[in-house]
């Protein structure tokens, strides 16, 4: 049976094991963690989660609107009940993103119950890291915490990617960017005092901390600011107590799978979304 809850503390409670024994879920774990630090004030986030037989957790999905949907895993056999509950307190999703196979149940679930059909949309690569090396071309520069005072440059640089890589260019942008700047969450990659990159790094998890986003405005790209400021943020994470840093990139832009693999990232798992129409 999937239970649905607004209650953050009852999905918390119920879902904990599967979410921290899978790298892959670690974007619903820090999604989770953001809304309990009160990151989410008017998402109204709604939550699924669902036992096995023996009391284990199967499944995992949560969504802070107007985000798509966020699955963690998700049982083919309950792909269908998880669409059939979702719909009726949330007619109004978007989409999926999660897990390529587990995305890929949900959506087939919602276009048999809909008669709709979905896109697949931003196919994405999961990679990991233990241990970090030096970039093949390692760029001048230092890295700092960015600040309030830093706003308007961080605002520019997240709706920039947001807009390049999601297509996104609504008031999710001022949300992010307070997140972020909430958690202390964002790094600059400075040349002699001079931002040149902007680096996201999540809280720690468990021991992992996920890498992202990574922008470079493109006047400056091909420096080598974006692998050299992803080293030192990884390293620095690492250093801090993580055990493993994990960030997701676009299938579609080969430079981005290259630049990660050559510090240390190794492709773990692929992630997708699917938008509904």
């Amino acid at each position: 049976m999937v239970t649905l809850t607004r209650d953050a503390a009852e999905f918390d409670e119920h879902t904990s094991a599967l979410l921290r024994s899978e790298l892959i879920c670690n974007m619903v774990l820090t999604v989770l963690r953001s809304i309990r630090d009160g990151h989410y004030p008017d998402a109204r986030p709604l939550f699924a989660y669902a036992l096995d037989a023996h009391g284990r957790p199967c499944l995992a999905a949560l969504r802070t609107a107007p985000w798509p949907l966020l699955v963690g895993a998700v049982p083919d056999e309950l792909a269908p009940a998880l669409i059939e509950g979702w719909m009726e307190r949330d007619p109004d999703v978007p989409g999926v993103s999660g897990p390529a196979r587990a995305a890929e149940r949900v959506a087939a679930a919602w276009r048999a119950q809909t008669g709709r059909r979905s896109r697949l949309g931003m196919q994405q690569a999961a990679h990991a890291a233990r241990e970090i090396v030096d970039p093949p071309r390692p760029a001048p520069g230092s890295l700092r915490v960015a600040t309030g005072a830093d706003r308007p440059l961080l605002a520019a640089w997240i709706a920039g990617f947001m807009l390049e890589a999601l297509g996104i260019e609504d008031d999710r942008v001022q949300r992010s960017l307070d997140i972020h700047l909430a958690e202390e969450g964002l790094l600059l990659w400075e040349v002699e005092g001079v931002p040149a990159c902007m680096v996201g790094v999540r809280p720690q998890v468990e021991g992992v901390v996920r890498i992202g986003p990574v922008y470079t405005p493109p006047a400056l790209r091909g420096r080598g600011y974006g692998s050299s400021a992803t080293a030192a943020a990884s390293r620095r994470a690492l250093g801090a107590g993580a055990h493993t840093c994990m960030l997701l990139t676009d299938l579609e832009n080969p430079t981005s799978n290259k630049i990660y693999a050559d510090i240390g990232y190794r492709r773990f798992a692929d992630f997708a979304t699917h938008d509904f129409e």
